[in-house]
């Protein structure tokens, strides 16, 4: 069993390895080749553009159904001073010394083409915008109630957490990999499946009796836009359990989240999201709204794989820009205040490191902080593609 596990994980790495290099791969092709056609029109006008005017010319689209409202074509003639113009305004052009040039690619500008117009959707915890552009994280463990975006497919999830014993550079750490992939998407839904590994570690420190990939287990998430700037979710992690190995239950949730943009400068943006939750949502048994005992056949600790049972759960998040967001999270074990960021415009990858205020150890007694001390510090890293 040991064996057939890790060579489970291994081409689960691998395959989802495969399908992001191929991606960038493919993309990095179709840039080069789109730049090289750019280059080559470009320089069959022949136009040189220090001693020219640009001209341009409205143009009625040949296609209907063409969703660009407005078209351009070149004008062929010249002007009544000889000269070969572009541009509707008679800007003239010339160019710029290299050392003037803003390299910035504004085009891929995470604040300026943001639309205020447009909905904000996610990708697994994180905040997607109307521009494409993936913005932190407003949950650590909870998910959230927006649509899946229509830029990224896929999205790769290491998150752990530090044990309980130990400082804070000494204590020993645990973590699950999960991977989501989303199957469909409109304008309205999407559906998206995920992976979870439980077991990523095994050697001598806490945590580490497990083998290497056990706890494979799969879920989805169906998600409905109720407007620009909410959604609701229902879904789950974990709800396949491929192995008895799973010992913190099926995460079954239902879920609304609602965004509120300011509406001069679209930030600072709060997300409320909150709904209820089972398995690893609901260990508080005093805040169990309802259950259903011995639901499975399944062991684990105090029955929490037997019974389903449900609790509340929820995140508020405050984005401060499109890169940094901080947010509160009650996942039903846990009072998380963390903050997220997204480490480049580029490249989707987000870091999300935070504190746990509650003592966890206890799913019968009261809630109760923990002490300075003894807090529990989270972290998740995601990169989507």
């Amino acid at each position: 069993m040991k064996s057939k596990n890790i060579y489970t994980i291994i081409y689960a790495v691998v395959g989802f390895s495969s399908i992001a290099f191929v991606s960038i791969l493919f993309g990095t092709f179709k840039a080069q080749i789109l730049n090289s056609k750019s280059l080559e029109s470009l320089s069959s006008l022949e136009i040189n553009l220090s001693n020219n005017h640009l001209n341009w010319e409205k143009v009625e689209p040949s296609d209907s159904s063409s969703s660009y409202g407005i078209q351009w074509q070149v004008i062929e003639e010249p002007g009544s001073d000889g000269v070969t113009t572009l541009s509707p305004n008679n800007e003239q052009w010339e160019i710029a010394p290299e050392s003037d040039v803003d390299k910035t690619n504004h085009n891929f500008s995470l604040e300026k083409n943001i639309k205020k117009d447009r909905p904000i959707s996610a990708h697994n915890r994180s905040i997607v915008f109307s521009n494409g552009a993936i913005g932190p994280d407003i949950g650590w463990l909870v998910p959230n109630g927006f649509r899946w975006n229509d830029f990224y497919r896929a999205d790769l999830t290491f998150r752990g957490h530090s044990q309980l014993n130990g400082g804070l550079f000494t204590r020993p750490w645990d973590g699950v990999f999960q991977a989501h992939y989303n199957v469909f998407e409109d304008k309205k839904w999407s559906l998206t499946p995920n992976l979870s590994i439980r077991s990523i570690y095994a050697g001598d420190l806490v945590g580490g009796t497990s083998s290497v990939g056990e706890g494979i287990a799969s879920g989805i998430k169906f998600a409905r836009s109720l407007g620009s700037y909410s959604g609701f979710a229902i879904g789950g992690e974990q709800i396949i359990h491929f192995d008895n190995k799973t010992d913190t239950g099926r995460n079954l949730y239902a879920l609304y989240s609602k965004a509120w943009i300011n509406n001069s400068d679209f930030f600072p943006v709060l997300i409320a999201n909150g709904g209820i939750g089972s398995g690893r949502f609901s260990i508080k048994r005093r805040l169990h709204l309802f259950k259903f005992e011995n639901f499975d056949s399944s062991t684990g600790n105090n029955n929490l794989d037997n019974d389903l049972a449900f609790g509340p759960i929820g995140t508020f998040s405050i984005l401060f820009n499109p890169r940094f967001a901080l947010f509160t999270e009650f996942n039903g074990d846990n009072l998380i205040l963390a903050g997220s960021t997204t480490l480049s415009e580029f490249s989707p990858i987000r870091l999300t490191l935070g504190v746990n205020f509650l003592n966890p150890a206890d799913m019968f007694g009261p809630l109760e902080f923990e002490k300075f001390d003894e807090m529990m510090y989270v972290f998740r890293v995601s990169l989507g593609f």
